[in-house]
């Protein structure tokens, strides 16, 4: 009886974990692909030497933490020991781990629970602080990412991105007409879905609008230290395939599908691809190895 009433929950479960790994395989298999055509040597050539990339990489990879510290702060603070609020910020570097390494909305979870401990709340406030801020950070990203790729649309100069590849095409249009939906139905529906107040929502508005700002300026920063002479136009295109695709829900290994895309799109516009590879490749590879050295440390001081 108990095995047969999980059945419909597991087949579901058990599914998704194999569509995510035979997608993973397939992206594996085609990044692989490609940058064994670019040739391994020209890759590894093109792995940026300068300091500054890899400065501007720990700034790019904080901001999330950082601003969710500030932003979560505005219902916590006052909950925790007085100067004590600080210790809380590395339990916001594993809650990126979390959403970036396993799946969307996992380190979320993890920290209302991680809330409901630490301030002695009930586990249903905590969590509705949690969709608060997932929320406001989701619709505000949403709308300043459609801004962008409006903004972009609008030059004219886009006919390169729509030369990629099918899975980075689809993604591209799936997103662009997905991330303009979520900031009005926010806006609409903002009294039945946010238990926050008007002037804190309007705060931690504020917070994640300033962060995708200044991640996107970083972004653009790091790869014109890395190629200098190509034209802020076409970084501008990569940015926009890189809004679309680390916004699309559910998506795993994100980094990966960028990493394809920025070969097929830097094909598309001329530039050098084992420059622009070996550019990714070290983004992509940083991230996973700093997930796994900060999962590690985080581990320990974030035990109660």
């Amino acid at each position: 009886m108990l095995r047969a009433a999980q059945l419909p929950l597991s087949l579901p479960r058990r599914w998704g974990v194999a569509l995510r790994l035979l997608f993973l395989a397939a992206v594996a298999a085609y990044l692989l692909d490609r940058l064994t055509a670019l040739g391994w040597a020209e890759v590894v050539a093109g792995v940026p030497r300068q300091a500054s990339f890899y400065l501007l990489f720990v700034l790019i990879f904080l901001a999330v933490p950082a601003s969710e510290w500030l932003a979560y702060g505005r219902s916590w603070f006052r909950l925790a020991p007085a100067g004590r609020y600080w210790r809380a910020f590395p339990v916001f570097v594993r809650k990126r781990i979390f959403n970036t390494a396993l799946f969307d909305f996992s380190g979320d979870l993890m920290l209302a629970g991680w809330a409901r401990s630490a301030f002695k709340l009930p586990f249903r406030t905590a969590l509705e602080t949690v969709k608060d801020n997932y929320i406001l950070a989701t619709s505000t990203s949403a709308a300043l990412a459609a801004s962008v790729i409006a903004l972009y649309l609008a030059t004219g100069r886009r006919a390169a991105l729509f030369r990629l590849d099918d899975t980075a095409t689809l993604s591209l249009a799936a997103g662009a007409m997905l991330l303009p939906l979520v900031w009005p139905v926010a806006l609409i529906f903002r009294r039945n879905i946010l238990a926050l107040s008007g002037a804190e929502a309007r705060a931690v508005v504020g917070i994640y609008g300033a962060r995708f700002v200044i991640v996107q300026l970083l972004l653009l920063l790091q790869w014109h230290l890395v190629l200098p002479g190509v034209a802020l136009q076409t970084w501008f295109g990569f940015l926009v395939v890189h809004i679309v695709l680390t916004r699309v829900p559910v998506l795993p290994a994100k980094d990966l599908l960028f990493l394809g895309a920025g070969i097929g799109l830097a094909s598309a516009v001329g530039l050098p691809e084992a420059a622009v590879a070996g550019m990714l490749l070290a983004t992509s590879a940083l991230t996973h190895l700093s997930n796994l050295v900060l999962f590690v440390l985080t581990s320990f001081v974030t035990q109660d």
